[in-house]
């Protein structure tokens, strides 16, 4: 399997393969086992760039698979907050969500790869931005093909629920629920629960006001 693969080896396959099923899609857009075989693919070619250390977003990179050489390109960031560089990326499909705090796990079928992005650093500001310390949030990964260019783009599924892709129109896959489970998982807050409820005065300076998405005027 590419997984187990040398990761630029393993993102030719993967890429290849997202290749292949965009081209099927592309013919038959309602072919639900082609959609699904992209969505895998581009999951691993996300997981494959994140291995690499390769950075489509700052040069373009070549990748070479077994039907020749493809440029993988992706857009420049518009600010530092929206760096792929800065966080780790986490394909949701290869996540294991579960345990009391998720009793109910639901995702939205669609078009692209869920992916959990975790920030690689706390944020010092993050009190004044009303934000969580370390960001947890909700992406979705799409490939494009135009030639021999691959563009991977990242998607805030928060503000986009359809895209088009092939002149087609598809609701937009993605997973709310990963990244809050990653959040419990790695920061514990259940930990202190307890505590602050005894004495809590005594943490009274970690208490934090946080918008949990984007204001929506509507």
């Amino acid at each position: 399997m590419a997984e187990q693969e040398q990761p630029f080896a393993a993102l030719g396959h993967d890429l290849l393969a997202t290749r292949i099923s965009y081209g099927v899609l592309q013919r038959h857009p309602k072919n639900e086992s082609a959609r699904s075989i992209y969505n895998f693919t581009v999951a691993r070619v996300v997981h494959d760039v994140d291995r690499t250390g390769a950075e489509p977003w700052r040069h373009p990179v070549t990748v070479v698979t077994d039907e020749g050489r493809y440029t993988l390109v992706s857009p420049m960031p518009v600010d530092p907050e929206h760096d792929p560089s800065r966080y780790d990326l986490f394909p949701t499909d290869a996540l294991e969500i579960g345990g009391k705090f998720f009793k109910t796990y639901t995702t939205v079928s669609g078009i692209g790869a869920p992916i959990a992005v975790v920030g690689r650093t706390e944020s010092p500001q993050f009190r004044q931005q009303y934000k969580l310390p370390r960001v947890y949030a909700p992406v979705t990964a799409i490939v494009r093909f135009s030639g021999r260019q691959a563009r991977l783009e990242f998607i805030d599924p928060l503000k986009t629920e359809r895209i088009t892709l092939n002149k087609q129109v598809f609701p937009l896959a993605a997973d709310f629920d990963a990244p809050t489970a990653l959040l419990i998982a790695r920061e514990r807050p259940e930990r202190l629960g307890l505590s602050r409820v005894i004495n809590p005065a005594a943490y009274a300076d970690t208490a934090v006001l946080c918008r949990l998405q984007q204001f929506d005027p509507a």
